[in-house]
């Protein structure tokens, strides 16, 4: 068998015995027949590419239509933002002028007898200024919440964070606060937020029962960045306890006890749990019971990632 690299070679020495009448005769047949059998599989397959290209075509006008439409709702949250963060500034301000001239009063009871001019005005300007007050805060709520289900973490921490200061105290708030915080590499101040957030929820756990398992894992994984794995543990036990089927605190159990405390027995069954649970990286929870089990030490394993944003 003649190697390929040989073939050219012994083609030339072929068409040199031939008279050159024949050599011009014999190319333009193998011309006219390779651009014949050519032509046909051509022509196919510019059809195909062509149909390939309006099908991306089709597509990237979509994706661009996408993302313009979504450039533009994000545009118009900033918009929001910055109205609503100048409306929270003058709300503040007549907040503080309205505390200041209802103190007046007060202040000068000793030495003169109160105007009833002043308390009758003092009065009314109080009430519009808390009404005010509360329907800058639900707006900053909800803008808040509309940014954090978009991920927009690092734009919703300031407004969450606003209302917070004109008093929102509900565990969602706080939540969300905390998320975001952790979502930024804030530990430290996430910590003390799911505290807080923990705190509101635990006061009624039946109601919140939701929102509470999410708050003791996500709590959880901020107290591992924090490297305090028994904080962490506890918070997933605790977590898995509110829910029995909750199969992110299965397997942040298991990476901790795997990782962090040498319990290789707890953390199989923890991960065991994790899949029977239909958790979403059972794949991962597979591979490190069997590392566990011939004895072998895991690889470091990141926790879950935190549960979906409430709504």
């Amino acid at each position: 068998m003649v190697p390929a690299s040989e073939a050219p070679n012994g083609k030339a020495e072929t068409m040199a015995k031939c008279s050159p009448k024949a050599i011009t005769g014999a190319a333009v047949a193998l011309v006219v027949f390779a651009a014949f059998g050519c032509g046909k599989k051509s022509e196919e397959e510019a059809v195909r590419l062509r149909a390939e290209a309006a099908d991306w075509r089709v597509k990237y006008e979509a994706l661009s239509a996408e993302s313009a439409a979504g450039e533009k709702e994000l545009a118009s949250l900033r918009r929001q933002v910055a109205e609503l963060s100048a409306e929270l500034d003058s709300a503040k301000a007549d907040l503080k002028a309205a505390l200041a001239k209802m103190s007046e009063p007060a202040a000068s009871h000793v030495e003169q007898p109160p105007q009833p001019a002043i308390q009758p005005s003092a009065a009314p300007a109080a009430g519009d200024q808390t009404q005010r007050t509360a329907e800058a805060r639900q707006r900053l709520e909800e803008l808040g919440a509309l940014l954090f289900e978009r991920d927009q973490f690092n734009i919703a921490l300031p407004v969450l964070q606003s209302a917070l200061d004109l008093g929102s105290d509900g565990p969602e708030t706080l939540y969300r606060i905390a998320y975001c915080r952790a979502s930024l590499g804030q530990y430290e101040e996430a910590a003390e937020s799911y505290q807080r957030a923990l705190e509101r929820l635990q006061a009624e756990p039946a109601k919140n029962a939701d929102l509470l398992k999410k708050c003791l894992n996500n709590y959880g994984v901020t107290e591992l960045k924090l490297d305090k794995p028994e904080q962490a543990s506890e918070l997933f036990r605790k977590a898995a306890a509110a829910d029995e089927r909750y199969a992110p605190a299965y397997f942040n159990l298991g990476v901790v006890y795997a990782d962090h405390l040498n319990r290789p027995a707890e953390a199989v069954e923890a991960l065991r749990k994790h899949i029977i649970y239909g958790g979403e990286r059972s794949a991962s929870a597979r591979d490190l019971i069997a590392r566990l089990q011939a004895g072998q030490a895991p690889p470091k394993a990141s926790p879950a990632a935190p549960p979906e944003a409430p709504h």
